[in-house]
């Protein structure tokens, strides 16, 4: 199975926890990777585990490529973020970090430095097409606002 970028419950060390997400909390301006108008996809971790029980317990699923579902809205990150400060209540304020930046960061910093290579999720769209599966098992990836409310701790509704 593939996913997209995880956000959710659990998904702590994914680059919309680190960048968005505990900022926010911080009551600080989120920060994100080259270009915030590109297209991203993200997976909801809830949807990922379930997905992956699913094509594990089906035996006709198995030696095939699956991609998790994945909400079909197509929003650029920067859509993401302001869509998670209006939920959190916070500025939807940002600091793009450019790859020339993360660059020179990464010389210092081994993590930064891995990141650098995986920028093409952030300069370029990152749409993940999760139609196989929502077609075998009739269920589609959860929308983003109702999976921020949930990981951001907020009533339904």
């Amino acid at each position: 199975v593939r996913a997209a970028d995880f956000y959710g419950n659990g998904a702590y060390n994914s680059i919309f926890h680190a960048l968005v997400l505990s900022k926010f909390r911080e009551q600080k301006k989120a920060q994100w990777l080259c270009d915030d108008r590109v297209r991203y996809t993200m997976t909801y971790t809830p949807d990922a585990a379930l997905g992956t029980a699913m094509i594990g317990h089906d035996p006709d699923t198995w030696q095939q490529v699956w991609h998790l579902p994945s909400s079909t809205e197509e929003l650029t990150s920067g859509d993401l973020i302001t869509m998670t400060a209006e939920l959190a209540s916070v500025s939807p304020g940002r600091t793009l970090l450019k790859k020339n930046m993360l660059r020179l960061a990464g010389v210092c910093d081994k993590t930064i430095h891995e990141i650098v290579e995986m920028t093409y999720q952030y300069q370029y769209d990152y749409v993940f097409d999760s139609g196989k599966f929502e077609r075998y098992f009739n269920l589609k990836g959860t929308p983003y606002q109702e999976g921020l409310r949930a990981t951001l701790g907020l009533n339904a509704g």
